[in-house]
């Protein structure tokens, strides 16, 4: 098997691990909660790796391409940074009573955070515009380093007590120092080899390492909350209700606005849907855990574990409706 045929299969089975991660990460923290404490000195250095691990194969080069498709860039970025927390924030606000504001900021942090690659990879295997969807991922990026706390400020200012500073101060070591460190490896590798072969082998490589830190941390966070959990289950559970919920919603709305509305082309409507209803959520739980703390990722969770399932179901919906327009 080769590691972008296992990086796909394990990309496409995420869900499953995460679940698995849940109860690995609750049985050990309730069988060792001494060991487990321990492990929350772990959090900050692998979610670095993590989000590091991902901006190698980050071509910031390409940025000089956004001119090229501007509407439909600005689009995709107006969907994606500022429609789905508006879809999200009353959702949050409705199911999570008082006293439970650190999961309302996890399941925001989900919402807040730019596209991830599975906005290209869903653009790929429909057949649309990659190059646009690689464009919404890498100018969200740069956005999300001002959006995030932003956004936090304005939606969830009032109910926790919110740092702007330190949050910027977390994001700016979170995502712009591995944002600099990986542009430097990706040119390092580039010229070593003189060709892209080699980073192009490598690209999936950097992915699983990046997912396999993100189960780590889903470990981790579930160990340390595993008291509180086992006393109100709830937190777990609304979440993942406030997920599934958000995510038809999303997408059904995104699909039927840029198609039907806008009437959008179709290889240009499939980034702009998937880059507003799949979300990186490798950032979201880096920021969660270090700005907020291991409670706020439980928020996250519910969304790790559907985003992926339903995003696979509106791909065969988006399959029928090509092959029904003919397109």
């Amino acid at each position: 098997m080769t590691l972008a045929s296992f990086d796909k299969k394990f990309k496409q089975s995420l869900p499953v691990w995460i679940i698995l991660m849940l109860f690995l990460g609750f049985g050990f923290g309730l069988w060792k909660p001494h060991t487990a404490q321990s492990l929350k000195s772990w959090i900050f250095p692998v979610s670095f790796v993590m989000i590091y691990m991902m901006c190698i194969p980050l071509r910031i080069d390409a940025l000089v391409d956004v001119f090229k498709k501007p509407k439909e860039l600005l689009i995709a970025l107006g969907m994606s940074l500022i429609i789905a927390p508006i879809i999200m924030w009353p959702l949050g606000s409705i199911f999570f009573f008082k006293g439970e504001t650190l999961l309302l900021a996890g399941i925001l942090l989900a919402v807040l955070v730019p596209p991830g690659g599975l906005t290209a990879f869903w653009a790929g295997v429909l057949n649309a515009d990659v190059s646009l969807a690689l464009m919404v991922e890498m100018s969200a990026l740069l956005l999300s380093i001002i959006w995030i706390p932003l956004g936090m400020q304005l939606m969830e200012g009032a109910k926790v007590t919110i740092d702007f500073l330190f949050l910027i101060e977390k994001i700016v070591i979170l995502i712009i120092a591995p944002l600099i460190m990986g542009g430097i490896t990706h040119f390092t590798l580039i010229k070593i080899k003189k060709n892209l072969r080699v980073h192009i082998y490598l690209r999936p490589l950097f992915s699983i390492i990046s997912g396999v830190s993100a189960l780590l941390i889903v470990f981790i966070a579930l160990a340390l909350q595993s008291k509180v959990i086992l006393k109100s289950p709830m937190i777990i559970i609304l979440p993942a209700i406030v997920a599934l919920i958000y995510y038809v919603t999303t997408f059904l709305f995104t699909g039927w606005f840029a198609l039907k509305t806008l009437k959008i082309k179709f290889d240009k409507a499939v980034p702009i849907i998937y880059a507003t209803g799949t979300k990186n959520l490798s950032i979201a739980m880096a920021v969660a855990v270090v700005a907020f703390g291991p409670k706020a990722l439980l928020g996250i969770v519910g969304a790790a574990i559907f985003q992926m399932p339903v995003a696979s179901l509106y791909y065969k919906h988006l399959l029928k409706y090509k092959a029904k327009n003919k397109l």
